[in-house]
């Protein structure tokens, strides 16, 4: 076990344990015969033992007041799950509530009107990291640019917070796919394979995929060797991915799902025209993801002073008990 101390000069006084040990002088004890006398050796070795245990008080008072801890450690671990990376638009789209067809409501879910599409994803995501206990997540929001809200860690507090804090403030109108994407790779950029690695794209749009981003963006899922789950919000009346629209019209959301379908990475679109939907595409990925997976734990800081006091107090209340049983030598007549 790797020990430190924080002020480590405190362990100059740990010579003071030999202070018991000095010779010191005897009282004279006026005894008037030899057979009152206690058997010598008894008295010699109780006399050793409450040495020994006042120097073990020193030692263990220098040790406390020293500070001593235990550093910060990572270790390695296995477990079953994946390094998800949860990557949220956060347009202006995504702050308008599902209307489908049929203009359905979905009770507890979504109800046309007062919950929005991102307020229903954050919802399900929330319900989707409670039940991957083993799982490490990063989360990235974008729109026009951006902003990574959360590094990767297995603290399911730390990523609940980071999807609630999802939505604070107003989406812009722009969705530019290809930054978020780049961001969300990041996370893995640098860093040894551990095992199962994901993007989960939640949007209801898309922008143009431009031909310098295709070379660098195939590259570098290749190279990282992430799958690609893409959760499509589809509202009424917007292009789905499966139908070929006129010649005319441009669909960007159909050409990044041409892109991710010949990128050979592991790739899997849904779509989800209500909130129903939503939560069925969140669940079979739930499903699919359940691999080992190598990850390291991040063991914090203890602080170990506080089981020397412990001992500490435990010494000096054996020997104040000993000191009450003491038999004192009073005045012989």
């Amino acid at each position: 076990m790797n020990q430190a101390f924080t002020y480590p000069w405190v362990l100059l006084l740990l010579p003071l344990a030999i202070l018991p040990w000095l010779n010191r002088g005897q009282d004279v004890i006026k005894i008037p015969s030899l057979w009152l006398m206690a058997d010598e050796s008894v008295s010699h070795w109780v006399e050793k033992f409450l040495q020994l245990t006042i120097s073990l008080l020193i030692v263990t008072l220098i040790l406390a007041i020293a500070t001593p801890f235990q550093p910060e450690q990572t270790i390695e671990r296995t477990g079953q799950g994946a390094e998800i990376i949860l990557l949220l638009d956060r347009s202006r789209s995504m702050d308008q509530p599902f209307f489908t067809r049929e203009h359905r409501t979905i009770p507890r879910l979504a109800r046309p009107g007062t919950m929005s599409k991102g307020m229903v994803a954050r919802n399900l995501l929330s319900e989707f990291v409670i039940a991957r206990k083993n799982d490490r997540f990063g989360m990235v929001v974008f729109s026009t640019r951006p902003i990574q809200v959360l590094p990767l860690t297995d603290k399911q507090e730390a990523v609940l917070a980071a999807i609630d804090a999802g939505s604070v403030g107003r989406g812009l109108a722009e969705t530019d796919i290809t930054s978020g994407v780049m961001e969300a790779l990041r996370f893995f950029d640098g860093k040894d394979y551990r095992g199962s690695r994901i993007v989960m794209l939640i949007s209801d749009g898309a922008s143009e995929l431009r031909v310098s981003d295709k070379a660098r963006l195939i590259d570098a899922l290749r190279r990282l060797r992430v799958s690609f789950y893409w959760i499509y919000i589809r509202s009424t009346n917007a292009v789905d991915l499966f139908k070929p629209v006129a010649d005319t019209k441009y669909a960007p959301q159909q050409e990044w799902h041409q892109f991710f379908a010949d990128a050979e990475i592991p790739y899997r679109v849904y779509t989800a025209e209500d909130p129903q939907g939503l939560q069925a595409a969140i669940a079979d990925i739930n499903r699919l993801q359940n691999l080992p997976i190598l990850y390291q734990d991040i063991i914090p800081r203890q602080d170990l002073a506080k089981y020397f006091y412990g001992l500490a107090a435990v010494l000096l209340l054996f020997l104040t008990i000993l000191q009450l049983l003491k038999i004192r030598q009073g005045a012989w007549p």
